[in-house]
């Protein structure tokens, strides 16, 4: 946002957020010195917005909770009103006309709270007696879903591998922090520029929202400075700086300092898993069963069902007869969980393949064999998995000989006993398929490869990404 030019008049923006803690809260202003009241334009508070009628951001998750209710419509406000519900969720929007005068007046605002018990964890949010988010959810569920049926099969099977386990949450922090800025132009459109990947969702929320028709807004989402569905949605602050922008009659624009985007944008993961795999004497795959449980944390709507979305990856490339799985979703006091770089894919994948490597552990299996012999074959295709994902073609033993020889593997023994005699180390990942400094996958694949083995371990060295190479080898 930083590069845009300025239009003529543009005001400056900060978002005065609530205080850590679950707390009823109530907003006052301090008296202004004096020096200040030419430079502030504008307080805006919550009870601003609901006298122009601005409502809070649709909920849009229509599962039920396990009583069979439908999923309680937790709403994510705007301006928090009368409670804060996670630390830094934006309680009042000051517009002045520099921002070290927008952030001098934020400072003057006192959000006065009372502290009540607050949970952070699925653990404590679903203890006993624990405090709840939402009265409408007094045991602290979100919503249940469930497909599928494997109890049996999992019961009948020669052996079961089982994997419980935790991905942890993440904040995007993206390469350049989220921002905008909201005009009106000459034809009294509403204009806003934003740090946002997907701009027409945002124009479609910001119209609903503003409750002006969809043509009369307009999204410029140019360099986008990272993102990976973090910046996929729509934000409070972000509808703020259009709504102002509009109040006011002048340009405003506001941008998110890095520590502030720990607060103000979307977290993701925080899942956790019991996953079982059937397995019948001949090691092969019979049944499927996994409980995931998100920390969607204080607020639902559509991005709080990125796992759901991609759940149907557990099913992996194996043919597994009977596959069943659930998610409880499971509100806490954090930030609102969404969609980050996968969005479920990555969980999805990791209990299949996991759970794969622990069965061959256990029945003493080469685990590249296991999967072999379980993969689904080219004749079958298309294949349906019988859960949610049909795959219309795949060549998967194709791909998994072909990396296998690429990455000579029937040489692997050998380099193992040589890492031991000569203390090096050699050790290559990849988890998408991509084109490494310009050159062909397995011409980047060997070159990096090459590069780890020539480094000692005792140096410990750190790659990631894709690099050439000749730059490869000068990195230590």
């Amino acid at each position: 946002m930083s590069p845009i030019s300025p239009p003529s008049g543009m005001a400056h923006a900060v978002v005065v957020p609530g205080p850590g803690g679950e707390a009823p809260a109530s907003r006052r202003s301090t008296p202004m010195r004096r020096s200040l009241r030419p430079a502030c334009s504008r307080s805006i508070p919550a009870k601003d917005l609901a006298a122009d009628g601005l409502p809070d951001f649709p909920c849009g998750v229509e599962l039920k909770r396990p009583n069979g209710q439908k999923a309680h419509q937790a709403r994510r406000p705007v301006l928090v009103r009368d409670r804060i519900r996670v630390v830094g969720e934006p309680v009042a929007f000051v517009v002045a006309e520099t921002l070290e005068a927008a952030e001098a007046a934020a400072e003057l605002v006192v959000v006065e709270t009372q502290d009540v018990p607050t949970v952070a964890t699925v653990a404590a949010a679903r203890a006993s007696a624990a405090p709840a988010v939402w009265d409408e959810a007094p045991d602290n569920v979100a919503f249940v879903w469930k497909k599928g049926n494997a109890g049996d099969a999992i019961t009948r099977a020669s052996h079961v591998a089982r994997l419980s386990s935790h991905v942890s949450r993440v904040a995007a922090l993206s390469l350049e922090p989220r921002g905008a800025l909201g005009r009106v132009d000459e034809a009294g459109r509403l204009v806003l520029h934003a740090s946002n990947q997907s701009p027409h969702i945002l124009k479609s929320a910001l119209a609903n929202l503003l409750k002006v028709p969809a043509d009369q807004v307009r999204v410029v989402a140019k360099d986008v400075g990272g993102s990976f569905g973090m910046k996929s949605g729509a934000y409070p602050r972000t509808m703020l700086v259009l709504y102002a922008a509009r109040k006011l009659g002048r340009p405003v624009r506001w941008i998110s300092e890095r520590r502030e985007s720990f607060l103000a944008d979307d977290h993701g993961r925080d899942i956790s898993f019991d996953a079982e795999l059937g397995l019948d004497g001949d090691g092969r795959f019979r049944a499927l069963k996994v409980d995931f449980t998100v920390n969607v944390g204080c607020y639902l709507s559509g991005r709080s069902l990125f796992l759901l979305n991609n759940i149907g990856g557990i099913a992996g490339v194996y043919r597994i007869p009977s596959i069943e799985a659930g998610i409880t979703g499971v509100f806490t006091n954090t930030m609102t969980n969404a969609p980050y770089r996968g969005a479920g894919r990555p969980e999805a994948t990791y209990v299949i393949e996991r759970l794969i490597d622990i069965a061959a552990r256990d029945l003493g299996l080469d685990p590249f064999e296991l999967r072999l012999r379980n993969l689904v074959p080219p004749s079958a295709m298309p294949y349906d998995t019988g859960f949610l994902f049909k795959y219309d073609c795949g060549e998967f033993e194709g791909n998994m000989m072909g990396v296998a020889k690429l990455a000579d593997r029937a040489g692997f023994a050998a380099r193992k006993a040589g890492v031991r005699e000569t203390g090096h180390a050699a050790r290559a990942r990849y988890g998408e398929p991509d084109r490494g400094g310009g050159q062909p996958l397995h011409q980047a694949a060997e070159g990096f490869h090459q590069a780890q083995r020539s480094i000692p371990t005792a140096r410990r060295p750190f790659m990631q990404g894709r690099c050439p190479p000749d730059r490869a080898s000068r990195r230590r």
